[in-house]
């Protein structure tokens, strides 16, 4: 199993987390299911967190915004395949705060973006029982479905 991600949203990825450090930010990755996770579109969110000074090492995605991301999803014949969010100065390793909240079945793409400017990048697939699937990233041209 692999986390193919067309270089275009990569970019729009990247771009919305330096933006928002020093503070956490996340959004949801959209695509197929084939054999691979296909990600060719995503949904950028606000960090909703309620307590502003705990947004460094804290997210929270609002549930209206994911309501319009799946009716999104659903206009484009998409899944949402899981979430994308940082680590401001922090390993993209999945916390134990990460691991609670997370749901089976999803991808969680987690950049580290270190003095403003990503430089390291991990996925991981969350199982049955909330068992954690470390899965390769690779960043292509273009995701063919």
């Amino acid at each position: 199993m692999i986390l193919f991600i067309d270089e275009r949203i990569w970019r729009e990825i990247v771009n919305h987390l330096e933006n928002v450090y020093p503070e956490e930010g996340c959004g949801l990755l959209l695509g197929v299911i084939e054999e691979n996770y296909l990600v060719n579109n995503l949904y950028p969110m606000e960090n909703v967190w309620e307590n502003k000074g705990e947004r460094k090492n804290r997210y929270a995605l609002s549930p209206i915004e994911w309501l319009k991301a799946e009716r999104r999803a659903d206009a484009e014949n998409l899944l949402i395949l899981g979430i994308y969010h940082s680590h401001p100065d922090y390993p993209p390793y999945l916390s134990s705060f990460d691991l609670e909240r997370a749901w089976e079945g999803y991808v969680y793409l987690i950049v580290r973006i270190s003095q403003g400017k990503a430089d390291q990048s991990r996925a991981y697939l969350i199982t049955h029982y909330k068992k954690v699937q470390a899965i390769p990233i690779q960043i292509v041209r273009e995701v063919q479905p």
